[in-house]
């Protein structure tokens, strides 16, 4: 049933990437003391080719003031949904001085890189129901195929932005994609080799090992749905908290797949000890 759900949710989410694209301008929108300003423009983006400059300061959009960075995204976002050649009037102050200029909205284009990670999510899911199928009742087999699912949902998902009910779901799956599929990975490196010969017995302390595997997932979910729900308020910009859980949450990522590195090793050399 996980599997046939993740496959159509993917499929539909597919779908939706491939037609639904956030408009942009091309700037990089910084909260200030002095106002909303341009920290960066991309050299062909739609704000560059209008005549915006790196240092003006945004206070209109269409005649609607913008008082953070936060709500021009959500301008943005109000104007539509990948129609490219949508015009938008920008006022700003330039070095004390008013200017006004038009800006063809560009819809978003995603990274290539993703392409790759969704072939590798779909090859991450055949790998799982293939060993699924040919070792059944092999040891751990069920924890190696769940780390396969859970991959597949984390590099094929990708909300599209325009977060609805569908791609709502689909930003959760996600998010508790990334916080299992490394715990998953970790408690597989960890079982697997006591069922190979010449391994020390089965694990102890297994209650302990598995708060130390799925805590931390569990403590940044947490944190995650705390400032989703605004239980959690900082003195800080929207795009900063996200900045910071990102590192947070690749940090996670690196430091559990390196601790299932060091128990695959670990347990590698102690075979071969018993074997020599």
């Amino acid at each position: 049933l996980l599997t046939v759900a993740a496959v159509a949710v993917g499929s539909l989410n597919l779908r939706d990437q491939r037609r639904f694209h956030l408009l942009e301008d091309g700037a990089v929108w910084k909260d200030s003391a002095g106002g909303v300003v341009a920290e960066s423009l991309t050299g062909e983006g739609p704000a560059a080719k209008a005549g915006l400059r790196a240092g003006d300061f945004l206070v209109r959009i269409n005649g609607r003031s913008v008082r953070s960075a936060a709500e021009v995204a959500q301008e943005l976002f109000a104007l539509g949904t990948g129609a490219p050649g949508a015009e938008v009037r920008y006022d700003v102050v330039r070095e004390g001085f008013p200017a006004e200029y038009s800006v063809l909205l560009e819809p978003q284009t995603r990274p290539t890189v993703r392409l790759y990670l969704q072939i590798a999510g779909v090859f991450y899911l055949a790998l799982g129901l293939f060993v699924l199928w040919r070792r059944s009742r092999a040891p751990a087999v069920v924890q190696f195929y769940l780390f396969c699912l859970v991959s597949f949902v984390l590099f094929v998902f990708s909300y599209t932005g325009r977060l609805e009910t569908f791609d709502w779901t689909v930003y959760w799956s996600s998010v508790a994609a990334l916080l299992l599929q490394p715990a998953l990975f970790v408690h597989f490196c960890r079982t697997y080799p006591h069922s190979v010969p010449g391994f020390s017995g089965p694990p102890r302390s297994r209650g302990l090992a598995l708060v130390w595997i799925y805590g931390p997932a569990a403590l940044l979910g947490l944190v995650h749905v705390s400032f989703a729900l605004g239980v959690l308020r900082v003195a800080a910009p929207l795009g900063e908290i996200r900045y910071w859980l990102d590192r947070m949450e690749i940090a996670y990522l690196s430091g559990m797949s390196l601790a299932g590195i060091v128990l695959l090793a670990r347990a590698s050399g102690q075979i071969r000890a018993r074997e020599g």
